[in-house]
């Protein structure tokens, strides 16, 4: 195996596992769409975009805090073993807290859907899920990351389709299927932990925890305006034009996500892999993960756009030919950003995460106001339009910092000095 290939390996293999999760995803929602309509798949989307939300909000950038201080704390066993105990008191803690507002939330926001009772559980689980997953980034555990993410897609697709050939698929069904891949594919992971001898389990250091919560608050306030900026579109389309509407965009919504199969799979590694280096093969290894993303996120954009009306015809039927110019316009969303996604994680590398906030501030205001002049006069494709130039507003002040930053790269620690 050549150098080039060889450094390629772990993302190349990575994005092979986002496509095939992708594609088990796609039969999956195709499954929901054909048994339920458009009305069932939304309402289904509706809720496990709000537990999706207020996972992350509840993570408080503590899985970030884990990949970066896995790598710089290698030789640092005591602060090392702290970080699990952390994690696992965090999943139960904030996970139900969260879960308990999102809960209450719900009630007014989505009294459709049963009171949001299936936050109660979905949240703590993706939670621990979502923070075991860091954790396996962070300990370069990525064959395991990839086996956690197929096992958990497979579980929750193979519930669909049995549900669905006994006639008895509900949405209640399907969120129950959810939760349980996502605990499955957790118990699976920390098993293989400890067999390959990864799972540092030790007593808690408050320095410890004051590090990396330092850093994780810092990577959590510059993504704020990020995560606001993607998943506030989706979350004005229920209220505002129904559940219909919402199942529609989000049809278009999964098939444009293929688009960052590549990206997502760089901006991973680019964080876990660059956080330990310096100087020079910081800059290099920085600079080849952005190449990449680039090259494949326009050639997969490309595809996606001319594929588009055969794919989504075959997946979802003729009940979803509306969502045919959407899937086109969050497909030229998804080109932008899945590079943003990747010039973002090359800040948090270089040890300034709040350089990143600046580009989705300013991406969110757009959007904000595009909302405002588009939704009423052009519907789920006004909401397509916003999110496409917010994101694009994002991109530039992104470019622009993440050039500085990759000219001179930050010693790590030099992040808390």
């Amino acid at each position: 195996m050549t150098p080039v290939l060889g450094k390629l390996r772990a993302p190349l293999l990575m994005s092979g596992t986002n496509a095939i999760q992708s594609l088990i995803g796609l039969g999956g929602a195709a499954i929901v769409a054909r048994s339920l309509g458009p009305t069932g798949r939304g309402g289904i989307n509706t809720i496990l975009l709000w537990s999706q939300l207020a996972t992350w909000l509840a993570t408080f950038g503590m899985g970030r805090s884990q990949v970066y201080f896995l790598g710089a704390w290698r030789i640092e066993a005591g602060k090392r073993a702290a970080l699990f105990p952390n994690l696992l008191a965090q999943a139960l803690v904030s996970g139900l807290g969260m879960a308990a507002l999102a809960f209450a939330l719900a009630r007014f926001l989505a009294p459709s859907l049963g009171n949001g009772v299936w936050l109660l559980l979905l949240i703590p689980l993706q939670l621990l899920s979502d923070l075991i997953g860091n954790y396996l980034l962070g300990v370069h555990f990525y064959e395991i990351y990839n086996a956690k993410k197929l096992i958990e897609s497979m579980l929750y697709s193979l519930a669909l389709v049995t549900a669905a050939y006994a006639h008895h698929l509900t949405i209640g069904l399907a969120l129950a299927a959810s939760a349980s891949a996502a605990a499955l594919s957790t118990v699976y992971s920390i098993a293989r932990l400890r067999a390959g001898s990864e799972l540092h389990w030790g007593p808690a250091r408050w320095s410890a925890f004051t590090e990396t919560f330092r850093f994780g608050w810092q990577a959590h306030a510059a993504d704020v305006p990020r995560m606001a900026l993607t998943f506030m579109p989706q979350l004005v389309v229920t209220p505002l034009l129904g559940l219909r509407a919402f199942g529609l965009y989000s049809a278009a919504l999964s098939l444009a996500g293929l688009v960052n199969l590549g990206s997502s799979a760089f901006a991973a590694m680019c964080f876990a892999e660059c956080s330990g280096l310096e100087g020079d093969r910081k800059r290099r290894a920085l600079q080849r993960n952005l190449l990449l993303a680039v090259c494949g996120c326009c050639a997969a954009g490309a595809v996606l756009a001319a594929a588009a009306p055969m794919a989504i015809r075959a997946l979802y039927g003729p009940a979803f030919d509306e969502s045919l110019p959407l899937a086109r316009m969050l497909t030229l969303w998804a080109v932008i950003s899945g590079i943003g996604s990747v010039l973002q994680h090359a800040l948090y590398s270089c040890g300034k995460p709040l350089k990143a906030a600046g580009g989705s501030i300013t991406g969110l205001l757009v959007t904000c106001a595009s909302l405002v002049i588009l939704l009423p006069h052009f519907g789920t494709f006004g909401v397509a339009s916003a999110s496409t130039l917010g994101s694009l507003c994002e991109l530039f002040i992104l470019s622009s910092a993440a050039h500085r930053s990759i000219r001179k790269p930050r010693v790590p620690d030099a992040a808390f000095a």
